[in-house]
């Protein structure tokens, strides 16, 4: 999104993934990763949840990067430029554009004090419909993708080759976090089975198991079409005995 060369990136760190979800409908609330990108450190932030004092603590964040890279005994000319972009599903200004830089500048002259510092923030919520050939808001609309005809749109109007691959990544995921679903609902509902069978055994009530069984299946199917599996999974987890 900053026009930074892929191969100019020398390591990333995964600093922080907080909030991993149980449910696949669920959102991670955070993700840090910081880059050593041709001798600057870069630091990128994706943030879902609002939250009080973003930007001071977007501030104390990019000091303490700054400051930490300087070893005991280094001059200062060996600090190096420092880069936070905070990407936030959440509305921070009172403007319409989704991207904000800030850098230190003299309030008259307009003087640039120091290149070695920058914030950048850009806001999900502002980001325009595929507008295309733009580099940025494919990479945000990317981020903002919700459904598979998000994916399409995208695909089909942008230029940029990462974009592409990450599209095809995706989906590879999405596929893999369903074939896992339908393990677990599958599984689920083998232990269930044999939870209502020793029941009817140790009381008697066979039909009655066979009766509870029934709902259960019933409710596992109805999770399944809200979690957008076909009526071919959802017979293939739950056995193809199972008619709906």
């Amino acid at each position: 999104m900053l026009e930074i060369p892929r191969e100019s990136i020398k390591k990333i760190y995964i600093n922080n993934v907080e909030l991993t979800p149980e449910y696949l409908e669920q959102k991670f609330s955070r993700i840090d990763l910081k880059m050593d990108v041709d001798g600057r450190i870069i630091n990128i932030e994706l943030q879902v949840n609002k939250e009080s004092f973003f930007k001071e603590r977007t501030l104390f964040y990019w000091s303490k990067l700054y400051s930490e890279e300087l070893l005991a005994g280094d001059e200062y000319t060996e600090l190096k430029q420092t880069i936070c972009i905070n990407i936030i599903n959440f509305n921070l200004f009172e403007c319409e554009d989704y991207h904000s830089n800030f850098k230190i500048l003299e309030s008259e002259r307009k003087e640039l004090l120091t290149d070695k510092f920058a914030i950048h923030f850009f806001e999900l919520k502002k980001v325009g419909k595929y507008r295309k050939n733009k580099r940025m808001e494919d990479w945000l609309n990317l981020i903002n993708a919700e459904t598979e005809g998000d994916l399409m749109a995208i695909q089909q109007s942008t230029t940029i080759p990462e974009v592409q691959d990450t599209i095809v990544m995706l989906r590879h995921l999405s596929a893999d976090q369903q074939v896992r679903q339908e393990a677990y609902y599958r599984e689920k509902l083998l232990h269930d089975e044999a939870s209502a069978l020793g029941d009817a055994r140790r009381e008697g009530r066979a039909e009655g198991r066979a009766e509870g069984m029934a709902e259960e299946r019933s409710a596992i199917a109805e999770n399944m079409r809200k979690n957008g599996f076909t009526e071919e999974q959802i017979k293939l987890a739950l056995g193809g005995d199972y008619h709906g």
